[in-house]
This record gives structure tokens, sequence and C-alpha cells, in this order.
């Protein structure tokens, strides 16, 4: 089966070269507003049977004849739009706007879900967790001039904050350590009922080298990846402690890329292969492999959605398991995972026309329970889960440059 995939992939993009006269739009569709790509969106050349639809990265390809032509963009939630072209542009991007029942005021006050800086006049630009804490980057006065780090309970009162010269962003390594970026350096954060200080300040571009690599750890091993093969395959290493040695731990390979990229010279040595034929190949082949790894219970987890399963590993890195999984099949699936590091918990990210929905996977068989929608919010960013709650960003109808921080539980 995957041969007969590889064969129709390498028909779609040689397929040029069979009328010199064809050309091929690629474009990308954007929300106005959140910038978020958008999927399902109709592309469809005016008085032609000629369209397409935007797969789940908002990527199109669309095969057209001559130029000029006008093209309708269509989706169900956003303001249709009719564009001119007269002649093929590097990569379209088009912006929607959504529909006027679509900019209704929202409900934002569920019962489920709560707005967690309603009376505080920030603008929230980044977050993360410490145990049940929030470490809250975000700006006072709604001014970016005016950047400050805060430290809230989970209901969202305030335990303490500071002042900040200048910040980027937060992260969170693979030991639960938090730090605060800014454009040239790093610094560890720690924080008291008194006190937020940053220490171990670390070259930025150091930082990154170190630390971007290094996944997570046991009490002696630590697990590090790297990409290769136009991020085709992923490896991940292992570091013991004890015997103080780095080994290979496992490798995941996305097979039908890496042979299409081992046969790429003779793809463009052929006759018809343009530069168009590359980009399109680079924009919608090539995605990199997502098999996340994640230490639960001393046991590690490795998700591999190339090989359809879940890998359990003791604690001596030998496979104990491979469990079967299917939810990456599902086109609303957005490759991206969240993980509860209090509750152990994992959960897949849906998203259809908007709308954002998280479904736990089950470690024992594979399967994802009930999805859980986040009601009446499109387009929300920056999701966690921590200690069965929902935490997300969302840009208000009033003020779309105004994120706020919300929380809605898991259950219930």
């Amino acid at each position: 089966m995957k041969k007969i995939f590889y064969i129709f992939v390498l028909a779609c993009i040689v397929e040029p070269s069979f009328s010199q006269n064809k050309q091929v739009i690629i474009g990308k569709v954007f929300d106005s507003v959140s910038k978020q790509t958008i999927d399902n969106v109709s592309i469809k050349i005016n008085k032609s049977i000629q369209g397409t639809t935007t797969n789940a990265n908002g990527l199109f390809k669309l095969t057209v004849n001559k130029f000029p032509l006008n093209i309708t963009i269509s989706h169900v939630s956003y303001q249709t739009k009719t564009i001119y072209l007269a002649r093929l542009i590097d990569t379209l991007k088009i912006d929607l706007s959504q529909a006027s029942n679509s900019l209704a005021e929202i409900p934002i006050f569920s019962k489920r879900v709560i707005n967690l800086t309603k009376d505080k006049p920030i603008f929230v630009w980044d977050f993360t967790f410490q145990n049940d804490d929030i470490l809250l980057l975000a700006f006072r006065n709604k001014n970016t001039f005016h950047p400050a780090l805060f430290v809230l309970k989970s209901n969202g009162d305030t335990l303490n904050s500071t002042d900040l010269n200048q910040a980027k962003a937060l992260f969170k390594d693979g030991l639960n350590i938090n730090h605060l970026l800014t454009k040239k350096q790093a610094f560890q954060v720690s924080y008291n009922s008194k006190d937020i200080s940053f220490n171990y300040a670390t070259d930025i571009n150091d930082f990154h080298k170190t630390i971007d690599p290094f996944v997570t750890a046991t009490e002696n091993k630590y697990y590090f990846r790297q990409y290769f093969y136009n991020e085709q395959v992923l490896v991940y290493y292992c570091y013991d402690t004890n015997k103080d040695t780095l080994q290979e731990f496992y490798t995941i390979e996305n097979r039908i890329g890496k042979r299409m990229l081992r046969d790429k010279p003779r793809m463009m040595s052929m006759q018809g292969y343009t530069e168009t034929d590359e980009r399109f190949e680079n924009e919608f082949m090539y995605k990199p492999v997502f098999a996340p790894l994640f230490i639960i219970n001393g046991m590690v987890y490795l998700f591999d959605h190339d090989d359809d399963n879940i890998k359990i590993f003791n604690k001596n890195n030998e496979i104990t398991q491979e469990i079967p999984i299917n939810y990456h099949n599902d086109k609303t699936w957005q490759k991206e995972f969240v993980f509860d590091e209090i509750t152990k918990k994992v959960y897949a990210i849906f998203k259809k026309n908007g709308l954002t929905s998280l479904a736990e996977i089950n470690l024992e068989n594979g399967s994802i329970g009930e999805k859980i929608q986040i009601p009446d919010f499109v387009f929300v960013e920056k999701i966690h889960v921590n200690n069965g709650f929902v935490y997300f960003l969302y840009k208000e109808k009033t003020n779309y440059e105004f994120k706020q921080l919300y929380k809605m539980p898991v259950n219930g």
C-alpha cells in the first residue's frame, strides 16, 4: 500500500511535465485576526469547474491553464473573498475575515470556563507552570513597553510580580525548570512569596544549542533528540549518568519521505520539473516526524505514529509493550500533544472550523476518550493541561491584541 501511495505522490509532482502550458498556484489561507491557518477552505476558479480545498495546515495547490483569472475563496465560518490574479504569485497568502454571525458577542463566561485575568489590566503573552502555580509573562496596563512576570495561584490570585527590562518568552526544559528568554540571554527563574529572581544568565544561542535537544529525564537517564534527512528521521539518544555513556536509544523515520529525498536528484533532472514542483514538494510532502517521548511512572512512552503504535520501554531501555493506535488517522488531529505533568495524562489536540478539542489517550489500549471541546472560543493559543484543568490564551473580540488567560476543567 505504501508503494502504491509513493507512486501516486511522484505522479502528482511530475504532473506539470505533461502539459507545459499549465501553471500551479500554491497558497495558504489564514484567519485575518488570529493569523491561524484555516482548513477545509474552498478555492475555486470563477466560471470554471476547477477547484480544491485547503489541507489541515491551510495549504492548497491549484493547477490553472492561463492568467489572468479570478479565484473565489469561501468557508462556512468566513466571509467569501474573490481575488484577481494577473500572473503567477510565489506562495499566495490569503486572509479571511470571520462571517458576521461568527463575530457575534461570544458568551465567554461559560459555566465551565473561567477568565483568570479578567480583572487584571494586563496583556498576556506567554505562560507556563511550576507545579500548581502559573508563571505569566504579560505587559502591564496593556502596554507592550512594560513587560512583567507574574506568579499566580491556580485560581488566578497573584502571589508575586516583578517588572522586566525586556522579555521574549517563557521556556520549561526537560527537567521542568522554567526559564525567561530575552533576545540575547536566558535566565533560570526561581521565586517565593516575597521575591522573584533570575539566575544563571546564558547566551541565548548557547542556551538553544544545549537545551533544545534535551527532552526529559529519569533519576539517572537523560533523553535527547536530533533530526536528520530534512526532518524525515528522528533519533533519540540516552545518556546514562551511572555508566557515563551516551547511546542511540531509538530511531523513527518517515520511510516514504526518506525514499522521496533519495529520489529527489533524479526527479529534479527530469524534463518539466520546475521550481514550483520543488516548492510544492517541500510544503506538502516533507512533514517532520512527530514522535513525542514522555516519562510516565518511571517508564518511557514513545508515540511512534509512523509505526502506528505506542512503544513502552522499561528502566533498561528495553521495549516491553507495543500498543496499537489509530487516532492519528483523524484528519482534524493537529500533530500536537499536551502532557499533564501532575496527573501524567497525555492528550491529543484536534481542531475543526477553528474550534479546538482535546482527547485523553488511553495508555493501556491506545484508544482515545471522548473529545473535550473548548466551547465558543475560536483559534485559542498556547494550550496546556495542568492538574486536570485546560488552560489557554484567547484574543478578545473587543481588542484583538489583548489576550487573556482562561481555565476550564477537563471533566465536568
